[in-house]
């Protein structure tokens, strides 16, 4: 039952005999480390949080870019433009 049907349970149970188990369910919705940096990056410009990612990880501008891209689900071409201040017609 949920927690909630438990305490009301246990809390009519003048005395509990025998093992208790309790099974608590993950989350169904896991964040992983990245998406929670990047939450908090959401607020930077697209060059600053290429700019970010280069200097945590040491990464290249390209490995940063597709970074990026990749957490923010743009295309790898909109964040170079982004970057390199590049119009998309050019």
């Amino acid at each position: 039952g949920s927690l909630e049907e438990l305490v009301a349970y246990f809390e009519e149970q003048s005395q509990i005999k025998g093992e208790i188990s309790f099974y608590v369910a993950g989350n169904p919705h896991p964040t992983t480390k990245d998406k929670m940096i990047q939450s908090s990056l959401d607020h930077l410009s697209l060059k600053e949080q290429v700019d970010w990612w280069m200097k945590k990880e040491d990464l290249t501008t390209k490995e940063a870019i597709k970074k990026v891209a990749k957490q923010t689900q743009l295309k790898k071409q909109e964040v170079y433009c982004a970057y390199h201040e590049l119009n998309k017609s050019n």
